[in-house]
């Protein structure tokens, strides 16, 4: 069955809002389109990660990486049952190192990658994202490193 006229228009708000800088109106909408998800049972595994994606970007355009990493996790793990091995799937584990970069954990961050880059290497792909994958890992090793040296003793 297709996504809710209602849902979909939700969404579309609260992402441009967010895209306008308009916290109050994009949490709001944000709001509206989590109940509305929350009880819908006609969707596909596949729009309902879309959606919950959603939800994640708009936090992570709202620059509120924690909550951003929260919903990205989710999309991460429901991916994983139902999608695994797929571009998608290490697309949303890319996204989620992202927000956990950006919220200061950088452990999670490097975490999420390996998670991309497995489902990311069993496709024809991995050659082409390969050496970006490890330049950013290797960038996400010198900021751990970086972090661990100015902690104090």
């Amino acid at each position: 069955m297709p996504i809710p006229m209602e849902l979909l228009a939700l969404g579309q708000d609260a992402y441009y809002a967010a895209q306008a800088n308009d916290r109050v109106k994009a949490l709001e909408r944000l709001d509206g389109f989590a109940q509305i998800l929350s009880v819908q049972d006609q969707t596909s595994d596949f729009e309902f990660a879309s959606m919950m994606a959603l939800i994640g970007r708009v936090y992570a355009m709202l620059n509120e990486p924690r909550m951003a990493a929260l919903s990205l996790a989710d999309v991460c793990a429901f991916a994983e049952l139902h999608f695994p091995d797929t571009t998608e799937t290490a697309g949303d584990y890319y996204e989620l190192s992202e927000a956990l970069e950006s919220s200061g954990d950088i452990e999670g961050a490097i975490r999420a990658m390996d998670r991309s880059a497995h489902h990311l290497s069993r496709h024809p792909e991995w050659v082409k994202c390969e050496a970006a994958y490890c330049r950013r890992r290797n960038a996400l090793h010198a900021r751990l490193n970086e972090q661990a040296t100015k902690q104090p003793s």
